[in-house]
C-alpha cells in the first residue's frame, strides 16, 4: 500500500490553523500583544513546509507484500542517486525533445522552479538579512529532502525517488527567483511594516 500525500497536508494544515487559532485568542482574548499580520504569514508558511513534504517524500509505500512486487519490477541498474551537475536537467531535455514533448520538460524541470519559489517570498518576511538567507535556507531545504529521499529508499530496500544534485539546484534557483518576484512585486513593504512592529529572527 502506499502512505498518501494527503497525511502530510492534513498535519500542516491542522498545525497552521491551530496555530493562528491560538495567537488570535491571546490577542483578541487575552489581550497579548500580538502581530496578527506576521502570524498568518507564519501559519500559511507552516502549510506550505508541510505541503512540499508530502509533494516530495510522499506517498511513501510501505508493507511488506506491496514493496515485495515493488522490488522485483526494480532492475540492478536503477539509478539510486546522480551526483554530478545538470546531468539529468541535460537528460530530461535532450530526451523529451527527441519525442518533441516540451510539456515534461517545462513539467519536470519547472516544476522544481516553482515548488521553491514561496521560499524567496516567505523567507525575508520572516527573517532577516534576505537574500542570504533564502539562498542558504532553499538550499538546505532542498539538500535534507534529497538526504531523506535516499534513507527512505535504503530503509525499505526500494529507490522509490532518485537523489538528485540536480534538484537541489532546480529548488534554489526557485527560491532565489521567488525573492526577485517578490521584490518586483514590492513585497518589502509588508516587510518594512512588520519590521516596525516585530524584531524578526536573525539566522546569524
Amino acid at each position: 500500500m502506499l502512505l498518501s500525500s494527503s497525511i502530510p497536508y492534513a498535519i500542516g494544515i491542522l498545525i497552521g490553523i491551530t496555530y493562528i487559532t491560538y495567537k488570535l485568542i491571546a490577542k483578541f482574548i487575552l489581550k497579548r500583544e500580538v502581530n496578527i499580520l506576521i502570524d498568518l504569514i507564519l501559519g500559511s508558511f507552516i502549510v506550505y513546509i508541510f505541503a512540499i513534504i508530502g509533494l516530495t517524500l510522499f506517498p511513501l509505500p510501505i508493507g511488506a507484500e506491496h514493496l515485495t512486487v515493488l522490488r522485483g519490477t526494480q532492475s540492478d541498474s536503477s539509478i539510486t542517486f546522480n551526483i554530478l551537475p545538470f546531468t539529468s536537467i541535460l537528460d530530461t531535455i535532450v530526451t523529451q525533445e527527441i519525442s518533441s514533448n516540451t510539456y515534461q520538460i517545462v513539467r519536470q524541470l519547472g516544476g522544481n522552479v516553482l515548488l521553491f519559489i514561496p521560499i524567496g517570498i516567505y523567507v525575508p518576511l520572516l527573517f532577516k538579512n534576505k537574500f542570504k538567507n533564502v539562498l542558504i535556507f532553499g538550499f538546505i531545504l532542498s539538500l535534507a529532502i534529497e538526504i531523506f529521499q535516499l534513507i527512505i529508499s535504503m530503509f525499505i530496500d526500494f529507490n522509490y525517488r532518485i537523489t538528485d544534485i540536480d534538484d537541489i539546484i532546480l529548488n534554489t534557483s526557485g527560491a532565489i527567483l521567488g525573492f526577485l518576484i517578490s521584490k518586483y512585486l514590492g513585497f518589502q513593504k509588508i516587510d518594512d511594516m512588520i519590521s516596525s512592529n516585530v524584531k524578526k529572527v536573525n539566522l546569524n
